[in-house]
């Protein structure tokens, strides 16, 4: 299993084991699992895992590709939401106002980090709130609503269980009204959209050849410009700058695939 973040604080519990930090056996114990993977054959690493692999010797070439679900390296999680309502009304972001998020126990540091219910992970709640809609637009309206009120409520939920001693007195609708969590609830919803727009543009270009370019890495640039601008504007919109916000409507807009090309 993963260490627990209070282990090492200073580093990101994501990426144990990678780049720059080193574990040791002794850090890593007992391994969950020791499998072989044949052709064909896929394997569920959950974010945070440390893992090693390496190739038996055969006399082909062995290639994997790997895909990664990295809801938190878009801020898509409780914790960072946290963050960005107590930035907006300039609150210590500390835990208790005392300590890093990452000497939190490792089961309040996992659920503070659980990634918000956006997409299909969303869908069991927002399937009652469109009954009865009849149009598109009422159906994705109500959708936005009741994700974005599930997901306030559930920030304020776990902002109490984690600090109890700083919420103290304080029930789920106060912390909502306090710290505005239906406005930073709203705010994260689109800021999913629009990363998910520029997502969907990036595959479409890369799939159907959209521009002539011959390098990969040139054809992603102007799309990991955009995302590192979805970035800059939901910290700037944390820090209280407002026109770092777009409605989802003109972020849709924005992030809009180009046509095909004619036939």
């Amino acid at each position: 299993p993963p260490p627990p973040p209070s282990d090492k604080v200073e580093a990101d519990p994501y990426t144990r084991g990678k780049g720059m930090d080193t574990m040791s056996w002794e850090e890593l114990g007992e391994p969950l699992l020791d499998t072989v993977l044949k052709p064909g054959e896929i394997l569920y690493m959950p974010s945070g895992f440390p893992h090693t692999t390496d190739t038996l010797e055969a006399p082909e070439t062995s290639v994997h590709l790997t895909l990664g679900v990295d809801t938190h390296v878009w801020d898509l999680n409780y914790a960072c939401m946290r963050t960005t309502a107590l930035k907006r009304i300039k609150e210590n972001v500390l835990i208790e106002r005392t300590f890093d998020t990452n000497k939190l126990d490792a089961v309040k540091w996992h659920a503070l980090h659980e990634p918000l219910p956006l997409g299909f992970t969303g869908a069991h709640i927002v399937q009652k709130a469109m009954e009865g809609c009849k149009t598109r637009e009422e159906r994705a309206e109500a959708a936005r609503e009741a994700l974005t009120s599930h997901i306030a409520t559930e920030l304020a939920r776990k902002m109490l269980v984690v600090e109890p001693k700083r919420w103290e007195g304080e029930d789920e609708a106060s912390l909502i009204a306090m710290l505005s969590l239906g406005d930073v609830a709203q705010r994260y919803w689109q800021h999913y959209q629009q990363v998910m727009n520029i997502e969907r543009r990036v595959y479409a270009d890369a799939s159907l050849q959209l521009r002539t370019i011959d390098s990969s890495f040139a054809r992603a640039q102007p799309y990991l410009q955009e995302l590192q601008d979805a970035m800059e504007a939901l910290q700037g919109w944390g820090e209280g700058k407002e026109t770092a916000t777009k409605t989802p409507k003109k972020a849709a807009a924005a992030a809009a695939p180009p046509p095909p090309p004619p036939p």
